[in-house]
C-alpha cells in the first residue's frame, strides 16, 4: 500500500504451515521474509500541535509536545505566542514565547514547557491558548494552529463564600420569563445554598401584582461543583392587556448555608416591567381648515399614562404649514397651502418606539386673501442740530403667506436736496406667514441759515406680491406721504 510517507524501508514474513498430508519445505524456517523498499520523494512535511488540553492548577511544569511529519525537506521555524484568553496572564501561568526549529532532513518532536501557578484562590476554570505561526519551508499544519489549555481549579477551600447580584432589571410586558443570574464570585469547595423569592415592590400604585403581573416561586439554588460559577432565579412575566405604567417587585435572596455573603451587601434586586399597550388616543373627525388661520387640534388620551410621549407627523405630502406644539397635545396649527393633508399623531409609552396612535384628514380651501399694507401718517416736521432724523413704520397684516415687496423713494417739492442724506430708492420685503412692522430710518442734514417751511413726499409703490395699500382700492398700488420740514434757525441782526 503506497503511503505517500518519506520512511525507512519495513518489511513483514509470510509464514507457510502444513493442513493436511504429507508437506515438505526446502526451507527449515517455512516462511518468507518480504521487504518494502521506501520510493516517496522527500517533502517539507507537516506540523501537528498538541490538541486542546486541560490541567490541574496544582499540577506544576507541563511539557507539550510539537512534532514534524511526513516530510523533512528543507528548514522550518515554527513561532509559538501565548494569549491570556480568560487567564490573568503571569498570575495564573509562567511562559515565554518563542520559537522551534527544524533544519533539512530533521523531524520528530520538539517539547514547549509551561509553569501553572497555583494562586490558592477559589475561582472558575480558565484557559490560554498558544497561537502558532510557520516560516521556510513549504509546510502546513496537520491540524489546528492553536491549542488552548484550560486549567481547572483545585484550590484550597475558602471559608467564606459571596454571591454577587446583578443591578435592577427592566423588562417588557411580553418578553416571557425574566432571568437574575446569581454569580458565586469566591467560596469552598463543599456545596453551598441560597435561597431567592419574589416580594411586592416599593408600595404605591404602580406595584406588580403577584399572578397578575408575574409568577415567582421560592427557590433554592444549590452550588455543588467548584467549577460552577452561575445559579439562575426565573420569573415568569404576565403579559396583560390595556395601558399600565411602569410595574416594580422586587427579588429577594438570603443565606442557608453558613460563612455565606453577598457582595456588598446586595441581596436583593429590582424588576420593573414596563408595558408598550398604548392608552387610547383620539384627535378627532376629519374637518375643514380656514388658510393661513391657526385653529386647534386636541388630542384626548384615556387613560393617561405619566410616560406617554406624542408627536405630530404630516403624511407625504406635506403641507407648508406650522405645528406651534410639535411633540405634545393639544397644538395650533397654520397650514398654508390649499389642499387635503393628513395629519397623523405618534404616541409611545415607557420609552418604547413611536406608532401611529390616530389620524386626520384636513382639507383647505379658501381664497388667498391680499395683504393691507400699512403706511405712515403725513409728517410735520422740526429740523435742529440735535433732530436730524426720523423713523417711520410700514406694515402689512392680514393676508395670505406669500412675499410682498414695497419700494419708496424721496420726492423733493420746496426742499432742498442736500437736506437728505441718502436719496436713493429704498425697498422692504416680507416673506411667510408672519406678520410685522418695518421700521425704517431717515437721516437728514441740518442747514445752519434759517429757511422756510419746505416739503418734501414719500413715495410708497407695491413692487410685488398680493397686497394693497391701506384705505386704496386694490388697483391703487402707489401713494405719496409728505413731510413738512421746519427750521428752528435764528436771523442775528
Amino acid at each position: 500500500i503506497p503511503d505517500g510517507n518519506l520512511e525507512p524501508d519495513e518489511n513483514f514474513f509470510v509464514e507457510f504451515t502444513p493442513l493436511a498430508g504429507e508437506v515438505t519445505f526446502n526451507r527449515a524456517d517455512q516462511k518468507v521474509e518480504v521487504t518494502i523498499l521506501n520510493d516517496d520523494v522527500d517533502s517539507p512535511g507537516e506540523i501537528v500541535v498538541p490538541g486542546d488540553m486541560a490541567v490541574l492548577e496544582s499540577t506544576g511544569t507541563i511539557t507539550l509536545w510539537v512534532e514534524r511529519i511526513t516530510g523533512t525537506l528543507g528548514d522550518i521555524d515554527l513561532g509559538y505566542e501565548f494569549q491570556t484568553n480568560t487567564t490573568q496572564g503571569t498570575l495564573d501561568y509562567t511562559a515565554t514565547n518563542g520559537n522551534l526549529s527544524w533544519g533539512n532532513g530533521v523531524g520528530g518532536k520538539q517539547p514547549i514547557s509551561v509553569t501553572i501557578v497555583d494562586d490558592g484562590t477559589f475561582e472558575p476554570n480558565e484557559s490560554f491558548i498558544i497561537k502558532f505561526t510557520l516560516s521556510g519551508a513549504d509546510t502546513f499544519f496537520g491540524g489546528d494552529d492553536e491549542t488552548e489549555v484550560t486549567i481547572l481549579d483545585d484550590g484550597a477551600p475558602a471559608e467564606t463564600s459571596e454571591f454577587s447580584l446583578p443591578g435592577d432589571i427592566t423588562v417588557t410586558e411580553f418578553v416571557g420569563n425574566a432571568t437574575m443570574t446569581v454569580t458565586r464570585t469566591q467560596g469552598t469547595h463543599v456545596p453551598v445554598t441560597i435561597e431567592c423569592e419574589t416580594l411586592p415592590g416599593t408600595p404605591g400604585p404602580f406595584t406588580a401584582t403577584p399572578f397578575s403581573d408575574y409568577v415567582g416561586l421560592r427557590e433554592t439554588l444549590t452550588w455543588d461543583d467548584p467549577t460552577v460559577m452561575e445559579q439562575s432565579y426565573i420569573i415568569y412575566i404576565v403579559p396583560d392587556d390595556g395601558p399600565e405604567e411602569v410595574e416594580s417587585l422586587t427579588i429577594q435572596c438570603s443565606a442557608i448555608t453558613p460563612n455565606e455573603t453577598f457582595e456588598n451587601g446586595n441581596s436583593a434586586i429590582s424588576v420593573s416591567i414596563r408595558s408598550e399597550d398604548l392608552p387610547y388616543i383620539n384627535i378627532g373627525e376629519d374637518r375643514t381648515v380656514p388658510l393661513a388661520e391657526v385653529f386647534s387640534i386636541n388630542a384626548n388620551a384615556f387613560p393617561f399614562i405619566s410616560t406617554l410621549n406624542t408627536r405630530w407627523e404630516w403624511e407625504a405630502p406635506a403641507p407648508s404649514a406650522r405645528i406651534y406644539n410639535p411633540t405634545g397635545r393639544p397644538s395650533d396649527i397654520e397650514i398654508y397651502e390649499e389642499g387635503t393633508y393628513t395629519l397623523n399623531i405618534m404616541a409611545s409609552v415607557n420609552g418604547f418606539p413611536m406608532v401611529l396612535a390616530d389620524s386626520v384628514e384636513l382639507t383647505v380651501s379658501d381664497a388667498l386673501t391680499p395683504w393691507e399694507i400699512v403706511l405712515p401718517d403725513n409728517r410735520d416736521l422740526t429740523l435742529s442740530e440735535t433732530n436730524t432724523e426720523f423713523s417711520f413704520l410700514v406694515g402689512r397684516k392680514n393676508g395670505s403667506p406669500g412675499r410682498v415687496g414695497l419700494q419708496y423713494e424721496y420726492i423733493m417739492d420746496t426742499t432742498d436736496p442736500d437736506d437728505f442724506t441718502d436719496l436713493s430708492k429704498q425697498s422692504i420685503a416680507w416673506d411667510g406667514p408672519d406678520q410685522n412692522d418695518s421700521e425704517q430710518l431717515v437721516p437728514m442734514k441740518d442747514d445752519p441759515s434759517m429757511e422756510a417751511i419746505e416739503t418734501a413726499r414719500i413715495q410708497f409703490t407695491i413692487t410685488e406680491g398680493n397686497a394693497f395699500l391701506q384705505a386704496h382700492a386694490p388697483a391703487v398700488r402707489s401713494v405719496n406721504r409728505t413731510i413738512t420740514i421746519r427750521s428752528d434757525d435764528i436771523l442775528l441782526n
